[in-house]
This record gives structure tokens, sequence and C-alpha cells, in this order.
């Protein structure tokens, strides 16, 4: 299922309307999606501060959580309207990144975000390695590569210290 339909039939149900009601400020803010375990996307929404997921299959409100974020700044908008590249373009781009420049690495699991940064509604795809690696491809609306990123587990936590 494409991202939109999945936004469309969470705002369609009752248990969104419900929940809207009382967060009429809260906006979308992401989608989800980890094809090896579902293949339903989640749609998150927030409020700049924190954020709400809606699974599929049954539709079910996970409820608020804060996010790991940079102090001071708010967790931005996704447009839907800007989401016009189909989930398997976003990841023909991936794979083709993968097979030109990373044939070597084998994956084993990818995570699929749909997300603003830095002002651009894009597909971030993360490829998790059997050599404890990631491979980060963010592709635009346009299918074309935003950046692309190959780094070492042990080098993103000695990072995060």
């Amino acid at each position: 299922m494409e991202f939109t339909q999945a936004v469309k039939e969470v705002e369609a149900s009752d248990l969104f309307k419900d929940w809207k009601k009382d967060h009429e400020d809260w906006y979308l803010a992401h989608g989800f999606l980890m094809p090896q375990d579902s293949l339903d996307w989640q749609v998150g929404y927030s409020n700049g501060e924190e954020v709400v997921t809606f699974t599929m299959n049954p539709l079910q409100l996970v409820p608020a959580q804060e996010v790991n974020k940079i102090p001071g700044s708010t967790i931005p908008k996704l447009d839907i309207n800007n989401v016009t590249l189909s989930l398997s373009d976003a990841q023909d781009a991936f794979e083709k990144i993968h097979k030109e420049k990373y044939a070597t690495e084998d994956l084993f699991k990818k995570i699929y975000l749909l997300q603003n940064i830095d002002g651009k509604d894009m597909y971030n795809i993360t490829g998790l390695t059997r050599g404890f690696k990631t491979l980060n491809i963010k592709v635009a609306m346009d299918g074309s590569i935003i950046s692309e990123d190959l780094t070492a587990l042990v080098e993103q936590m000695q990072g995060e210290k």
C-alpha cells in the first residue's frame, strides 16, 4: 500500500477523528515502514515535541512519545501533497545505489521513513548490513538521490557519546 492511501485510511477512521478532536494542533509528521516485519505503514502525527503513531491492521493508536531531536527544534510537518514518489520507485532508487556502489554489503533489513528534513519531504531509507553497518540513502520526490552514506554501527555509537 502506498503511504498516501494509508494516511487516507487512518484519517477516515473513527479512531483518528475522535483523537483529532482533542489534538487539533497536531499534524502529519512521518511514515514508517519495515517491510520485513509488516507491509503496513505506521502513520505519525506530531505537535512539534511528541509523536503519536497510528498502526494499521488492526488500526491502533500508539500513545504520544517524546522523540530524539535537536534541543530547541520542532518536528517538521510532512505535506502529504508533496508525497509524489511511489514506494516502489523509492525502493528502486535505493537498490540502484546499493548495487552500483555498495554491492558487497549484504543487507538483511530495510527501514523506510517518509519525513521532512531541512524543509524537504523525502524517503529516508536505511539498510542494515550483516557487517554491522548502515546504508542510508535519502531519496527526493523526483527520484533523485539527496545523499548516501555507509557507516559502521560502531562509529555511530561512538558519535553518540
